[in-house]
Formats: structure tokens, C-alpha cells, sequence
């Protein structure tokens, strides 16, 4: 939708203005700018298909009677009407070029970006299947037509545009000394350990040597319980990482008796 209209200077006094507020005996400047706001938004070509006096009455604005003021606009040269009884501004596509032309911008642009739009599919399509397009669209046959525009193998009915097609590589099937096609055995799951085996495996492991465990697994949950967090077993592998392995090799050091003095 337009958003604005082209009003020249010599609008000011022109002749043809003053003969219409004349003839409605009225200041109709108002009502005319009106008129010519609403046809730049529904009627942008001049031409006021299936409107009425009626019509050209809302636009404006103007509330006496339509025939009156289409009358005035028609003997001012303001408004023109064929032969089939359509009204058209008057000299439109000269005073509005920039409104009058919406309709073939538009459509120019709509084919515009069919254009570049068929030419970026070609362009990407003949990089990726090096300028060969698929028969009956089987991505494993090719054949070399070159996508010309014509219709080949590949491309929907009734439209140039063809079909966007890579080739799609084939899986290696082993084949035992048999000859028989031999299936490929799932990998199997890890089972899952329970708590204690996996604090088993902790105490196994060369890793954590010499570490009291099961203290510091009780150390670990004592503060996720305090600071609200869950003792998982990623925050305990953490927690192990960040201790000091006891260069005694895990024995606690006995409490020595304070001294009392001779």
C-alpha cells in the first residue's frame, strides 16, 4: 500500500481547484486531497473500478449529495468517465507515476525473483551432482543432461524446475567365505553397575590408591545435603580428582599424646 501522494506547487492556484470549490460552494480542497489518498491506496492505478458516485462520495469524504459532487468533479476536469461508465483520475499516471506503476513493480518483481530463484536451484544443483540429473528420480542412476531448461529426467510435470538430487552413497554388505550375506551383529549394551559395584570398582582402581572411599563418598553427600545438590556419581569422580592422595599410602596417622611436661 502507498504511503504517500505527489501534490506539485502549482496546486496552489490552480484553476481547475477553485472551479470545483466553486461549484460546490464550498472551500472542496480538503475533500479532493482525500479522494486522491484513497485512490493511492485501493485504486492505485487511476482507474476506479466498480465504484459509483456513492463511492467517489465515502472517499472523499464528502457528505452532501454524490452525484452532485461527481458532477463537479467530472466539469472540472478532475475526473474523467468512458464510454462504459468507469471514472478515472484525471491525468493520474502523469501527476502520480511513482502510485500509478505499483501494479507492474510488483509484478516485475515477482518474476525478478522466479528468475533468481531458478537460477540459484540450477547453479546449486549442478555443483552438487556435477551437472548430471537423476532418472525417474533414483538418486543411484544418473544420466548426463545438462538442466537447459528443457523437460528431462528428473523434473516435475509441466514445470522447468526440476527436482533437487544427490547422490546417496550404498552401505557395504560383508560377505562371509560362505558366500551368504552375514548380518552385522549389534554392538551390545554396557549394563549399568549399582551403586556399590561402582563404588567397588573406585576402590579397584589404580587412579584412587590409597583414598578412603567410603569416606569421602559419605563426606561428598553430607554437602550436596547441606548446599541442596545431588550426589551424583560426575560430581564424586570430581570430588576424588580434587583430594590429595595420602603419600602414606591411606593409613591415618595415629593421634600423638599431648605433651604434659616432666
Amino acid at each position: 500500500m502507498n504511503s504517500d501522494i505527489r501534490i506539485q506547487t502549482t496546486f496552489k492556484g490552480n484553476r481547475k481547484r477553485r472551479r470545483l470549490s466553486n461549484l460546490l460552494q464550498c472551500e472542496a480542497t480538503g475533500y479532493l486531497i482525500d479522494l486522491w489518498i484513497t485512490i493511492a491506496q485501493e485504486r492505485p492505478s487511476g482507474t476506479l473500478t466498480n465504484w459509483d458516485s456513492q463511492d467517489v462520495a465515502l472517499a472523499a469524504g464528502w457528505v452532501g449529495d454524490a452525484d452532485q459532487f461527481v458532477d463537479a468533479l467530472v466539469q472540472s476536469k478532475l475526473l474523467d468517465v468512458n464510454g462504459d461508465g468507469i471514472y478515472h483520475t484525471h491525468d493520474w499516471e502523469d501527476n502520480q507515476p511513482w502510485i500509478s506503476g505499483t501494479s507492474d513493480r510488483k509484478e516485475s518483481a515477482r518474476k525478478a525473483g522466479i528468475a533468481s530463484a531458478v537460477s540459484r536451484w540450477g547453479k546449486t544443483r549442478e555443483t552438487e551432482n556435477n551437472g548430471k540429473v537423476t532418472e525417474n528420480n533414483d538418486p543411484l542412476q544418473t544420466v548426463d543432461k545438462p538442466c537447459n531448461g528443457k523437460v528431462t529426467a528428473g523434473q516435475r510435470k509441466g514445470n522447468s524446475v526440476p527436482y533437487r538430487t544427490s547422490t546417496v552413497p550404498v552401505p557395504k554388505i560383508d560377505v562371509g567365505e560362505s558366500g551368504v550375506v552375514e548380518e552385522p551383529q549389534p554392538t551390545p549394551k554396557k549394563l549399568k553397575l549399582s551403586d556399590s559395584e561402582w563404588l567397588l570398582s573406585l576402590r579397584e582402581s589404580d587412579a584412587y590408591k590409597g583414598m578412603d572411599i567410603d569416606r569421602l563418598y559419605g563426606k561428598m553427600k553430607h554437602w550436596c545435603e547441606v548446599n541442596n545438590k545431588k550426589p551424583t556419581r560426575k560430581r564424586f569422580v570430581n570430588w576424588l580428582n580434587r583430594e590429595d592422595i595420602p603419600l602414606n599410602g591411606g593409613n591415618v596417622e595415629k593421634e600423638l599424646p599431648a605433651y604434659t611436661g616432666r
